[in-house]
């Protein structure tokens, strides 16, 4: 504490409280040579909060007295420390020592902040430049546009009357005209969906300020942002609604209608799966004498007559739906096993797309099982003798 005995009113300018140490960091932003003016904001910001940035500015002058001096001293000392704390390791060990706040400050800025015609080039193109992304929200965009506008206002400053004599409030005009800019560049960024509250705000006499502005713009955003949620909704559920039904079909079913058969001369499967070439699977209910050859009512040819060579039959490698379904029905009379492939054999030659054999096995199972049982016999439907 500073300021003289107890029975003195104490300095307030030289006042640290019992919180201010030297090891606080009064802003988290380091100073890494590039982020100068950043990091001079925030530092003049925390300083005038503690109502120090008059020591820095060197607008607090070296006192001639013993007593005021030595708060003075300390002040200083403090204040070394504090912007010490805020430098990268890096840069702070090309500094120097110092026990004046105002002659690191003054260091600092000759060295970083380098103010010229080309950076505020480069701050206006960017000002132009800087645009709403389509996935970015209006706050994202508006702290990247102020980022930038900010530090341009710190390099072009508003003319200040210093005769005093000025009466027509120009500064005051001046900060308006500046802040409309500020309103223009904002809204030209905006994304195009923003185009219809874009054109009333500029159509607005007077102009909004930049405040009501963003607040409009935020609020559309909002409005905006349930609309697409729930048209999102909406058409995530008929997707759905329309894709699943025609997903479980083509896993299930595999269309054999187009295939044709040279060697038996039929229909739903073609060479390379036909039984009479590669045998018949254990499964096979009617499988005939020899495992190649036809089976009972084969072509048109079995018990009753019919066709030869024509027609569909069981035990020639009719469509996998319909062999799956007649083939625990009966069995032939010669019924021997035939030049099995195995499970995954028999599923790759029935054409069973797409059913595994972890899928295939309980119908195994149940097939095996029912020759156990007792089975109707007689003609089943497209054998010769088949009257119905």
């Amino acid at each position: 504490m500073a300021g003289g005995d107890g029975d003195k009113k104490v300095d307030m300018t030289y006042h640290l409280g019992s919180s201010d140490g030297p090891g606080n960091i009064i802003t988290p932003i380091q100073l890494r040579g590039e982020n100068y003016d950043e990091w001079a904001r925030a530092i003049r910001t925390s300083l005038k909060a503690k109502r120090k940035f008059g020591f820095v500015e060197g607008k607090v002058p070296k006192p001639t007295t013993e007593e005021k001096l030595e708060d003075w001293i300390a002040v200083h000392s403090m204040l070394v420390s504090w912007l010490t704390n805020t430098i990268e390791p890096s840069v702070r060990s090309t500094l120097g020592e110092y026990d004046d706040a105002q002659l690191l400050w003054n260091n600092l800025k000759n060295r970083f902040c380098v103010v010229s015609g080309t950076r505020i080039c480069q701050l206006k193109t960017s000002l132009g430049e800087c645009k709403q992304g389509k996935t970015e929200t209006v706050a994202i965009y508006f702290g990247r546009l102020s980022k930038i506008w900010d530090e341009l206002t710190t390099y072009v400053k508003v003319p200040v009357c210093k005769c005093g004599g000025c009466t027509c409030s120009i500064v005051t005009q001046v900060e308006k005209l500046r802040e409309e800019d500020y309103l223009h560049h904002f809204l030209i960024g905006l994304d195009g969906a923003y185009a219809s509250i874009r054109t009333n705000l500029l159509g607005q006499e007077p102009l909004p300020t930049l405040d009501r502005a963003y607040q409009q713009v935020i609020q559309a955003e909002r409005l905006r942002g349930g609309e697409l949620s729930s048209s999102k909704e909406e058409r995530d559920s008929i997707m759905a609604f329309t894709i699943q039904p025609d997903t479980r079909g083509k896993s299930r079913f595999v269309d054999n209608t187009d295939k044709f058969c040279n060697h038996c001369n039929r229909e739903g499967h073609d060479e390379s799966s036909c039984f009479q070439l590669h045998g018949f699977p254990e499964w096979w209910g009617d499988r005939p004498r020899g495992g190649r050859g036809p089976g009972r009512g084969g072509g048109r040819t079995g018990r009753g007559g019919g066709r030869a060579g024509s027609g569909r039959g069981r035990g020639y490698g009719a469509p996998p739906v319909r062999a799956n379904k007649t083939g625990g029905a009966g069995t032939s009379s010669g019924q021997q096993a035939g030049n099995s492939q195995g499970l995954a054999g028999a599923t790759e030659a029935a054409g069973l797309a797409g059913i595994s054999a972890t899928q295939l096995q309980p119908l195994l199972d149940f097939l095996k099982l029912s020759k156990t049982k007792d089975r109707l016999y007689g003609p089943t439907d497209e054998e010769g003798d088949w009257s119905g």
